[in-house]
């Protein structure tokens, strides 16, 4: 019998990239040109790690009993992908289009487009060719200001909605 194998440790602290992207054209092969196009949007640094991230459930129903069962047996139901809140800093007092009202500007309701992560590779690297990221469309709902942290840790923040759309493209490369 063959070692098991082991696939070993794909760090994602510090290496957890998301990037806002208003466009992609096949979300099974993005390009680099989009994902770091000007119109994209890299949130890396604006997200609190406390923000929703995109989640899945999958139903699992039982199937019918027929009169002549004995044993009855599961099967995959409904997945339905979920949004939540997005949790970025922003500076109140900051000009139109600075860094510190950037993301604020962008995740307006109403907004779509795509939250684009990509994982074990620090966040300070650019998106290349050769490298897996996941897409995930989505669509922005109501946004407001506020805070994120107490006391001593209290920043300016604001909470935005967003839902996921569309199925999204898991581990795809980027082209």
């Amino acid at each position: 019998m063959a070692a098991p194998i082991n696939p070993g440790s794909a760090k994602t602290f510090g290496r957890e990239k998301w990037i806002f992207v208003p466009t992609i054209a096949n979300t099974s092969a993005p390009t680099a040109v989009e994902l770091t196009a000007v119109s994209a949007l890299d949130i890396s640094c604006y997200l609190f790690d406390d923000f929703g991230r995109p989640t899945k459930s999958t139903n699992q129903v039982t199937k019918n009993r027929r009169v002549c069962d004995t044993l009855q047996y599961q099967q995959i139901g409904i997945t339905q992908y979920q949004g939540g809140e997005l949790i970025a800093a922003m500076d109140p007092q900051a000009a139109a289009l600075s860094n510190g009202k950037k993301a604020w500007e962008k995740f307006q309701s109403g907004a779509t487009g795509y939250l684009v992560r990509r994982q074990a590779i620090d966040v300070n690297t650019d998106i290349a060719a050769g490298q897996f990221v996941d897409v995930v469309p989505v669509e922005i709902g109501p946004a407001m200001p506020g805070t994120s942290g107490d006391g001593e840790t209290a920043e300016a923040a604001f909470m935005a909605t967003y839902v996921v759309n569309a199925a999204p493209a898991w581990n795809k490369a980027v082209v």
